[in-house]
């Protein structure tokens, strides 16, 4: 089962930051989730939020200010990064990078595209993965970018017909909230052939309901603390 590092080290560390996903790759996690949003001035930025409000303290929106104006984070110390700068650190890496289209409450006209264009230009087809909650973008990175694993972001509100629509359109991932993660859900998926990364896994009862369900990989805040419960389990 893979760990993925939710928002970089984002435990102990300012998430998607650039130290939140250094120290996840001290950590040796097995990939990096990041989100992206995007700038007036059309810049990529690795933001969660909408608005800069819980982690920079400004009530403004990301998609009204200009990448230089973007204030640093709350506690003083840190940037927000744009893709480019950690595609640019990534590049020459061992591990995947799940960049997820933050576009289910703001639609950013071209966001799909330049991020296809960046993923390119920095070589990194090979070692990224696209997710979102809306389908509507995973359809669009896969006109600028064919070639790319696509993941369909699910919450808490059940799943029915999930697995339909993701063969339907050919997702080869599915990312669950742990709330509904079951075996049969698993199962359900991957006899389609669809992999199950479920999110946010961090404590070891969330970690073994979704060992015992079979997915593939999880997101988690705490990559070290779960690699000691992989550990730990691999050898009861």
């Amino acid at each position: 089962m893979l760990i993925f590092s939710h928002r970089g080290y984002s435990g102990s560390y300012a998430e998607n930051t650039m130290l939140a996903f250094e120290k996840a790759y001290e950590a040796g996690t097995d990939g990096i989730e990041l989100d992206v949003q995007m700038t007036s001035d059309g810049t990529v930025v690795i933001f969660h939020d909408e608005t800069l409000k819980r982690v920079c303290n400004l009530d403004k929106y990301v998609k009204d200010m200009h990448y230089e104006d973007l204030p640093l984070t709350a506690d003083g110390l840190h940037h927000i990064p744009t893709l480019s700068q950690y595609l640019e650190w990534a590049r020459d890496k061992d591990f995947t990078t799940n960049i997820e289209i933050k576009s289910s409450v703001i639609f950013y006209p071209g966001m799909e595209e330049k991020v296809g264009y960046l993923i390119r230009k920095y070589r990194l087809d090979e070692q990224v993965l696209i997710s979102s909650f809306n389908p509507l973008s995973l359809l669009r990175m896969r006109d600028y970018a064919p070639h790319l694993p696509l993941g369909f972001l699910v919450g808490e509100y059940g799943m029915s017909g999930f697995d339909h629509l993701c063969s339907t359109y050919g997702f080869e991932y599915f990312h669950p909230d742990i709330s509904i993660v079951t075996p049969e859900l698993v199962e359900s998926f991957h006899h389609r052939g669809i992999h199950v990364n479920t999110y946010t896994v961090n404590n070891e009862k969330e970690f073994l309901k979704a060992q015992k369900a079979g997915v593939d990989g999880i997101f988690t805040n705490i990559p070290e603390t779960m690699k000691a419960i992989a550990d730990q389990a691999a050898t009861a």
